[in-house]
Formats: C-alpha cells, structure tokens, sequence
C-alpha cells in the first residue's frame, strides 16, 4: 500500500464503524510510516502535532475525530484527496 492507500483504508475503516481504538492504531502506523512522505508544508506540519499528541493523554476519541473531520487536520486530509 502506498501513503495514499493507507489513508483511504483508515477513512474506510471509519465510514464502516470500527472503532476509535483500531482507528487510532491505524493512524499511529500510517504517520510513523508516511509522515515524511508528505509534500505539503501544512500536512507535515499536521503530522507532527498529531504525532505529539499520540505522546499526550489526549483523548483517543478526539484525536480520531480531529484526524477523520476536524479542522483540525485539513491539510492532510487536502493532500491525501489531491491523488
């Protein structure tokens, strides 16, 4: 799978209701794996901070609802729908 792949399996992962858990599990794989493959100044600044949060007590809930349709994280979800 490729950067682009990966992402779609965590959105579709999410629109078939797995849970927050394996979803949060999916994205740590997916920035440990991609996030220096991302091109976008906005989207590799994105993926540090998620990254940074992955180190936190943040809220596994809120850090899948920020990755999959917050504002948070904008600019990966732009570079990943770009293919």
């Amino acid at each position: 799978m490729n950067i682009y792949e990966s992402y779609q399996f965590i959105m579709r992962a999410w629109n078939d209701g797995a849970s927050s858990s394996d979803i949060y599990h999916m994205m740590v794989d997916w920035v440990e794996e991609y996030r220096d493959k991302l091109k976008t100044d906005a989207a590799k600044k994105e993926a540090a901070e998620l990254w940074d949060r992955f180190e936190t007590n943040d809220s596994i809930n809120d850090i899948v609802e920020d990755f999959v349709y917050g504002d948070r994280y904008s600019g990966i979800r732009q570079e990943m729908t770009i293919v």
